[in-house]
């Protein structure tokens, strides 16, 4: 995708996919980017005074833009003992959250989950700040996974279970959720659905996950 030297000002780019967007000298100032995909993406050159986060404004000085979200080929890793579900999908979400949260907005992003074993998932994040912070960021990441998989066993059981089907009906694929999803891998507004159908059973699950998250990155 070409949009080098766009005038993409105060443009609402969330949950839009930017992969492999060539963005040199694009100027995003005011521009929103919640849940986008950025993987891949070039912003050499770009301008950007401040982008909306979550609602809140954040400013950057001249070239602090391109220095912090320059995509690095830096992914971390967290290993759960859970078996790849709904509520792993929510996790991961939770997880970058909360270390964004600790760590600043804009830190990490949650990029997908694999089955390992029938009860155990691998989270996949993406880190966009400088080595140091990253190194931080991983810590904190290795903390919520002690703690979860210590803890593990006293989250309440969910209300019912999913249909073994249902995740492969939605999503197209069984072993792997990529996340943000792209219009090939995913129907959205089926998918929404179903999250909105199993977050009412989900919910003393995610948030006894809640707890344990916040827990582990108290100080």
């Amino acid at each position: 995708m070409d949009l080098s030297r766009a005038k993409l000002i105060n443009a609402d780019l969330r949950a839009a996919s930017l992969i492999d967007a060539n963005l040199t000298g694009a100027d995003l100032s005011g521009a929103c980017l919640d849940d986008a995909n950025l993987s891949g993406w070039i912003i050499k050159g770009v301008t950007c005074t401040h982008i909306m986060q979550r609602g809140q404004r954040i400013d950057f000085a001249p070239g602090e833009f391109e220095k912090k979200y320059t995509w690095l080929e830096s992914v971390a890793e967290v290993m759960l003992r859970l078996p790849l579900s709904d509520l792993t999908l929510y996790a991961g979400p939770l997880m970058a959250q909360a270390v964004n949260q600790a760590q600043g907005e804009g830190a990490i992003q949650f990029k997908g989950m694999e089955a390992l074993a029938d009860d155990t998932t691998l989270l996949k994040f993406i880190l966009f700040t400088q080595y140091q912070n990253q190194q931080e960021t991983r810590a904190k990441l290795s903390r919520i996974e002690q703690v979860i998989n210590q803890q593990v066993a006293a989250l309440p059981a969910p209300a019912a279970e999913v249909a073994p089907d249902e995740p492969e009906d939605i999503l197209g694929l069984r072993k792997s959720m990529a996340i943000p999803f792209t219009p090939l891998e995913v129907r959205p507004q089926a998918m929404e659905q179903a999250l909105n159908r199993r977050f009412a059973t989900l919910s003393p699950s995610l948030q006894g996950l809640l707890q344990m998250i916040q827990n582990a990155l108290k100080p």
